[in-house]
């Protein structure tokens, strides 16, 4: 739904239920239009990191993807890639800013923004429905399917299970941690683990069907969810707080609107929480977790 800048300054947002892409300066306080609701109704965001430009996933309903990137200062947008009989989707930058990679259809492909060309495919055979997530650090790729997590060596594009499971895994609810060491990870029967990346080591969080979305805070300690109750008659949640020793740390004083269409809240890089009221009105609020 909305994707912050590697500054937590500026994020993008798809809107609902209008749909269409918008960029926002939060130092400016302006928003920008950068794709039309006519335009687009579904996108992938991608920042590089050097916070100038994001890359962005789209595709018609006659099923044609394109790959565009947009720069933040002048908005101008340069079309990179365009796939006429595959779904594109998941773009994320490599460390150098100079290299992103997406799926297609079942792979994950790479393009070079010097040579403005394919590289080699560096996985193929992935699951429709996968959450790809990009380690800059050890330049790995991480691949969450419904039973197994694999580990991509960007570089030699070897592939590695690291973790296996009989129970189900719903990939698009995973979230990884700011050091890309931990990963979040629901499962079908409602529990919620925590995977060291490290050593494939797994510890239960939570067991509860009803917690939708997850954020890390930039500590890589502590994690806010929304409480599984809520007040029928104005359908809001509460916030709550999962301490590195597991179960509730405590309440963030901050009500966020119960949305079924949508996360409702996203943590910045600053720490700070975006959130949307039941009017789609979006608020910025400064949260400290002790």
């Amino acid at each position: 739904m909305w994707c912050f800048s590697p500054d937590g300054k500026k994020f993008t947002i798809l809107k609902y239920p209008a749909h269409g892409l918008y960029l926002v300066d939060l130092e400016k306080e302006k928003s920008f239009e950068i794709f039309s609701p006519d335009k687009v109704e579904f996108a992938d965001v991608g920042w590089n990191p050097n916070g100038s430009e994001f890359v962005v996933s789209t595709n018609t309903e006659k099923s044609v993807g394109i790959v565009t990137r947009i720069n933040v200062e002048s908005q101008k947008k340069v079309v990179d890639y365009i796939s006429i009989s595959e779904k594109i989707s998941e773009p994320q930058f490599l460390h150098d800013g100079d290299t992103y990679i997406f799926r297609l259809g079942k792979k994950i492909i790479g393009f070079d923004l010097i040579t403005r060309s394919l590289l080699d495919t560096i996985s193929e055979g992935v699951e429709e429905n996968a959450k790809v997530f990009v380690d800059n650090t050890s330049k790995k790729i991480y691949v969450v399917e419904s039973s197994e997590i694999q580990e991509l060596q960007v570089s030699n594009h070897t592939e590695n299970t690291i973790y296996s499971t009989t129970n189900k895994i719903i990939p698009y609810k995973s979230t990884i941690s700011p050091d890309k060491n931990q990963l979040i990870l629901f499962q079908g029967n409602g529990d919620v683990l925590k995977i060291n990346l490290l050593d494939s080591v797994d510890r239960s969080l939570i067991g509860n069907n009803m917690i939708r979305h997850i954020e890390w805070v930039n500590d890589n300690k502590n994690l806010i969810f929304r409480d599984s109750t809520y007040n029928l008659e104005n359908l809001i949640n509460d916030l709550w707080m999962v301490t590195k020793e597991g179960g509730h740390g405590g309440k963030i004083n901050i009500k966020v609107p119960y949305d079924y269409q949508a996360n409702g809240y996203s943590l910045s890089p600053l720490n700070q929480l975006l959130y949307m009221d039941t009017n789609n009105k979006i608020y910025l609020q400064n949260i400290s977790i002790n």
